[in-house]
C-alpha cells in the first residue's frame, strides 16, 4: 500500500521601500520570501492496487480496494500599502508590498458526521427493500385493533363539523380548539398511515408474487454543506503595517454507498411470504417499540425506533460488495489587508483577496455485510424538519 506525502505550500514574498528622517533622500530596501511549507498540511496519496480485479469481478467476487487522496490548492494574494509615521520625528514613509497565503491548513482539514454518514446507509437499504418489494407489516398489522376507534372517531368528526362550526360563533372561537386538536390527531395518527400502511402491504404482496431472482447495483448518498470564517492578526509588514486577514470557508460533507447484490426472491427456500412482509419473530422488538405509547416523542431526539429495526431487520439476499466513499471539500475566500498599528497612518493601499481549496476523498470496503447505524442523539438540522409536526402534535395532546 504506497503512500506519498508532499507538503502543502504557499508562495510568501515580501518587498518593502522606505525613508527615514535620519537618512534624508536615501531609500532603504528591505526584501523576504520563503519556499518552505507555511502551514501544518500535507497533500497524500494512499493506493491499494488490485491487479486480478478483473478476474475477481467475472467471478462475483469483491474485488474493492481502498484509496485515499487530499490535496490543497492556494492562490495567494497581492497586497500594498504606502505608509508614514504621524509623529514629526523621526520621519518614516515607504512602500510595503506582500504576497501571501494561508497560515495554518489544520484549521480547516478533515470531518465527519456520523449522521450523514447513517442517512446515506438508511437510504441505501430503503433502496434494497424497493427492489425486494418487501414491507414490514407486522406494528400496522398490530394496530388493527385499534382500526373501531379509529372509525368512531372519523365518524365523530364528520357528525360533529356541522355543530362546531355554528358554535364557533357562540363560543367566540373556543369550541374550534378542541375540534381541531381531534381532527389533527386523528388524521396524523390514523388516517394518514392507515392509508399509506394499506398501499405499501398490497404492493408488497403483489411484488412476491411477481419476484425474480436478480443481481442489482444500489448507490445512495448523502451530503450537508455549511459556512465558517476566521480572522488573522498579528503578520506585520514593514514601516509599522499589521496585516490582518478575514477568511470564509465553504463545507461541503458527503457520503456515498455503491454496493452490489444477489437476490435469490425466486429460488431460495428460506424465503417466503411471512419474511417478505415482516412478520417473523425478528420484526417483534421494532413492532413493539412503535406500539409503545409515545415512542414518536423520544424518536424525535434520538434515533431508538430506526437503531431497533435496523438492528433486528436483515435484507435477504447476499451482497457481492460494499464500499463506502467520503468526500469532503473547503472552499476558502481571504479578503486580507494592511492595518496601520499605532503611531502609522496609510495614504494608499492595494488589497488582495487570497482563494483556495482543499479536497479530501477516502474509498472504504466495507465487505461482504452491510453495516448497522448507531444509537445517537439527532442533531438540531433532524430534529428541526419534524419541528412543525412536533408542535402540532403535542399541542394537540395537550389540548385533549
Amino acid at each position: 500500500m504506497p503512500t506519498i506525502t508532499t507538503p502543502a505550500k504557499y508562495r510568501f514574498y515580501q518587498n518593502s521601500w522606505y525613508t527615514h528622517s535620519s537618512f534624508p533622500g536615501v531609500w532603504i530596501h528591505s526584501q523576504g520570501n520563503s519556499d518552505a511549507s507555511m502551514g501544518s498540511g500535507s497533500d497524500v496519496r494512499v493506493t491499494n492496487s488490485n491487479r486480478d480485479w478483473r478476474t475477481q469481478v467475472a467471478k462475483g467476487i469483491d474485488a474493492s480496494t481502498s484509496y485515499t487522496r487530499s490535496v490543497h490548492t492556494i492562490q495567494p494574494a497581492r497586497i500594498s500599502a504606502q505608509t508614514s509615521s504621524l509623529g514629526s520625528a523621526p520621519f518614516i514613509h515607504g512602500t510595503n508590498t506582500m504576497v501571501l497565503g494561508y497560515p495554518n491548513f489544520a484549521s480547516w482539514t478533515s470531518s465527519a458526521d456520523a449522521s450523514l454518514q447513517d442517512l446515506a446507509l438508511t437510504r441505501l437499504k430503503r433502496k434494497l427493500n424497493t427492489e425486494i418489494g418487501s414491507f414490514n407489516s407486522l406494528s400496522p398489522g398490530v394496530e388493527l385493533r385499534e382500526l373501531r376507534q379509529l372509525l368512531e372517531g372519523m365518524k365523530y368528526l364528520t357528525t360533529q363539523a356541522l355543530n362546531t362550526l355554528i358554535d364557533i360563533k357562540r363560543t367566540r372561537g373556543k369550541s374550534a380548539f378542541k375540534y381541531a386538536s381531534n381532527a389533527w390527531l386523528t388524521f396524523n395518527f390514523g388516517v394518514s398511515p392507515l392509508i399509506r400502511d394499506t398501499k405499501e402491504i398490497l404492493l408488497a404482496i403483489n411484488k412476491f408474487y411477481l419476484r425474480a431472482d436478480n443481481k442489482v447495483h444500489i448507490t445512495s448518498s448523502a451530503h450537508r454543506d455549511w459556512f465558517s470564517s476566521s480572522k488573522d492578526t498579528g503578520i506585520t509588514g514593514a514601516i509599522g503595517a499589521e496585516v490582518r486577514r478575514n477568511t470564509t470557508y465553504h463545507h461541503h460533507l458527503s457520503y456515498k454507498y455503491i454496493s452490489g447484490y444477489n437476490l435469490p426472491l425466486k429460488s431460495a427456500n428460506n424465503y417466503d411470504i411471512y419474511d417478505h412482509l415482516g412478520l417473523d419473530l425478528k420484526s417483534l422488538v421494532p413492532a413493539f417499540w412503535e406500539l409503545t405509547a409515545y415512542s414518536w416523542v423520544v424518536d424525535y431526539f434520538v434515533n431508538v425506533g430506526s437503531y431497533l429495526e435496523d438492528a433486528f431487520t436483515s435484507p435477504p439476499g447476499n451482497a457481492i460488495y460494499v464500499v463506502l466513499n467520503k468526500k469532503y471539500t473547503v472552499n476558502i475566500q481571504s479578503d486580507i489587508y494592511h492595518h496601520a498599528s499605532a503611531g502609522y497612518r496609510i495614504d494608499n493601499q492595494t488589497r488582495g483577496m487570497a482563494s483556495g481549496t482543499y479536497f479530501e476523498f477516502t474509498r472504504t470496503p466495507i465487505g461482504t455485510a452491510l453495516p448497522r447505524i448507531g444509537i445517537r442523539f439527532k442533531t438540531p438540522d433532524e430534529i428541526a424538519s419534524f419541528g412543525v409536526t412536533k408542535l402540532l402534535n403535542l399541542a394537540s395532546i395537550l389540548l385533549k
